[in-house]
């Protein structure tokens, strides 16, 4: 009896660190980051396959490789579609970062041409 309660509790306790270290993870990730890059449509400049339309992205150089963003539609990332669909300009986009299934996402509270 007492190597089942044991057991539950071990269970219970790393159920618990499972619980805390995702919520920092998503605290961390709910923080405002400014990242500097060019501003590209996924289509149209990228020439990405997977994407079937227009998308604003934003590429970033991290460590020596580049990083892609997706812009997340919102009221101030909404002025720029359709600006970089001939070429990518050179922008500072301050947001929240978001990712899901390897993908990155930046929700901009600011965007500034550079």
């Amino acid at each position: 009896m007492t190597r089942l309660v044991r057991a539950f509790a071990a269970v219970a306790c790393a159920g618990l660190l499972f619980a805390v270290t995702a919520s920092a993870q998503a605290a961390a990730a709910g923080k405002q980051v400014t990242v500097t890059g060019k501003l590209a449509c996924a289509m149209c400049v990228l020439k990405q396959k997977d994407v079937k339309s227009c998308t604003n992205v934003v590429v970033v150089k991290e460590g020596g490789k580049e990083v892609i963003y997706a812009l997340a539609d919102n009221d101030v990332s909404r002025p720029l579609v359709m600006a970089a669909c001939e070429k990518a300009l050179p922008v500072k986009v301050t947001g929240t970062v978001t990712e899901a299934a390897g993908k990155k996402t930046i929700t901009a509270s600011k965007v500034e041409k550079s």
